[in-house]
C-alpha cells in the first residue's frame, strides 16, 4: 500500500514537459518507443542464452537514450543542454542518470558468448535497468497536459481504491495470522536472501517481495494444522524500483503431505507497477501445504508480492 501511494506522490511531482502541438509529443514518443524496442530485444537475446548479442544491442539501447534526449531537448527548446542534464530535468532520478554516464563510457564489448564474463553480465543487467527507469520517467511527463492531468487523477483514484483494499486484507488476514507457520523456496536471488525471502510473501505487506532465480521456482507455504482452501490470493512482483522482473505463468497446488489433492493455473499478462491480486479457484479439504509453481517470467526472473490462503 505505501508503495503505490509512494508512486502516486512521486507521478504528481514529476515535472511536465512544455505544451505544444502533436506533433512535439509524437517525436518524444517515437523516440522512447525505439528505445523500449531496444531494451526489450535485448531482454529476449539474454533469456535466450545470447549474452554478447544482448550486450550489443544494450549498447544500442543507451544510444537510443542519447536520441531520445536530443528529442526531449528539442522540446524543451535547450539545444545544447547534454543528455544528463535533459534527463535530470524531465525527472529521471539521479542515480539512474549517473549509471547512464558510468555504462556508456565502457570500452569495447565482448564479440561472442564465450569471452563474456560476470563484469559484462552486471553491465548489461544494469544497462536494462537504466532504460527502464528512463522509459517510466519520460512516458510519464511526456503526456500532453489534459491527458496527464487526467491519468494522475486516475492513478491517484487507484491508488486509493487498492489502499482501501488492501486494508481491509490486512486486517482479515490478521485474523489467520498464526496459520502461516513458514514459507520457504526452491531458491532466492543470491546474496538478497535477507531482503528479498520467502517470507515476505506472508508478512502482510504488498511492498516486501520475493526474488526467484531460474525457472521453474517453487514456493511452499506449510500451515500448523490442516485446513480447507477455496482460494489462494496472488499478487505480483515488479523489484522498485528498477521493476526489472516479475511472474508470467504460475500454477497453484495443494498437499495433504505428499499427495496432490488440486492443481490450478493462472497468468499474470504484463509486468505491472500496480498489480491488482489474482485470485486462483482452487479448491481442497484438509490441506497442509500450498506450493506455488512460477513457470515463466516477465524480465530478468521471477517476482512475487504477497500470497493469501481464502
Amino acid at each position: 500500500m505505501l508503495d503505490v501511494l509512494q508512486r502516486a506522490r512521486e507521478s504528481w511531482s514529476r515535472p511536465a514537459l512544455p505544451a505544444g502541438p502533436p506533433s512535439s509529443y509524437e517525436g518524444v514518443g517515437t523516440a522512447l518507443e525505439a528505445l523500449r524496442q531496444k531494451r526489450r530485444a535485448a531482454e529476449v537475446l539474454f533469456q535466450a542464452d545470447c549474452p554478447a548479442e544482448a550486450l550489443h544491442t544494450t549498447g544500442e539501447a543507451l544510444r537510443a537514450i542519447d536520441t531520445l534526449a536530443g528529442a526531449l531537448a528539442t522540446k524543451l527548446a535547450k539545444h545544447a543542454a547534454s543528455t544528463e542534464a535533459t534527463l535530470r530535468e524531465c525527472g529521471v532520478p539521479a542515480s539512474a542518470v549517473d549509471d547512464f554516464v558510468t555504462l556508456r563510457a565502457v570500452g569495447a564489448i565482448p564479440a561472442t558468448d564465450d569471452t563474456i564474463v560476470e563484469q559484462d553480465v552486471q553491465r548489461l543487467h544494469g544497462a536494462l535497468r537504466v532504460c527502464r527507469v528512463v522509459e517510466s520517467a519520460i512516458a510519464d511527463v511526456n503526456r500532453p497536459p489534459r491527458e496527464r492531468t487526467r491519468g494522475l487523477i486516475a492513478h491517484g483514484a487507484i491508488g486509493l481504491i487498492f489502499a482501501l483494499i488492501a486494508v481491509s486484507q490486512i486486517w482479515l488476514a490478521q485474523l489467520e495470522l498464526e496459520r502461516y507457520p513458514s514459507a520457504s523456496a526452491s531458491a532466492t536471488e543470491r546474496k538478497l536472501e535477507t531482503r528479498y525471502g520467502p517470507q515476505n510473501l506472508v508478512d502482510l505487506h504488498p511492498d516486501t517481495e520475493w526474488l526467484g532465480e531460474a525457472v521453474p521456482a517453487w514456493v511452499d507455504l506449510k500451515f500448523r494444522s490442516p485446513r480447507a482452501i477455496k482460494a489462494v490470493l496472488v499478487r505480483n512482483g515488479h523489484n522498485p524500483p528498477w521493476n526489472d522482473r516479475a511472474t508470467k505463468d504460475f500454477h497453484v497446488e495443494l498437499y495433504r503431505r505428499d499427495r496432490l489433492l488440486a492443481r490450478a493455473s493462472a497468468q499474470f499478462p504484463e509486468l505491472e507497477l500496480v498489480s491488482l491480486p489474482v485470485a486462483v479457484k482452487v479448491h481442497a479439504e484438509r490441506v497442509d501445504r500450498v506450493r506455488l509453481v512460477v513457470d515463466s517470467v516477465h524480465g530478468l526472473g521471477a517476482s512475487l508480492a504477497e500470497i493469501e490462503i481464502q
